[in-house]
């Protein structure tokens, strides 16, 4: 996705948001349900800058617009995915873009299905 400082204005919305700050299930529930109802897709600077997607039809777009929704490759032995301050390897499936990830893309695209969410929503919900 475009880096929305480089974006027009009114075009991307910028958040406070740290998914670290949470201290609780509960907590974190509400940031993310407050999320979904008022801005599902933003930017924000916590942890070095990335885009928060938090609705269903969004990140389901996302991932198959590829194109727009790459990760750019600062160092190819270092994750450009944030989990923490940690410098972890590469994460595959998820940071290749195609033609490398198309073996692999069929398997993880079906997690996006919205039937396959749904039963995985509800079981989560029920235990």
């Amino acid at each position: 996705m475009t880096d929305p400082r480089s974006a027009g204005r009114g075009q991307a919305a910028v958040i406070d948001f740290d998914h670290y700050r949470q201290r609780s299930l509960s907590e974190s529930d509400r940031a993310w349900r407050d999320l979904r109802k008022e801005c599902p897709v933003a930017w924000t600077e916590a942890n070095g800058g990335h885009w928060v997607v938090s609705r269903y039809q969004e990140v389901a777009s996302a991932f198959k617009d590829w194109r727009r929704s790459r990760r750019p490759r600062v160092d190819p032995d270092v994750s450009s995915l944030s989990v923490g301050n940690l410098r972890i390897p590469p994460l595959y499936p998820e940071e290749l873009d195609p033609p490398q990830w198309h073996p692999c893309g069929g398997f993880s695209a079906s997690c996006f299905r919205r039937e396959r969410y749904n039963a995985c929503s509800h079981a989560s919900r029920t235990g």
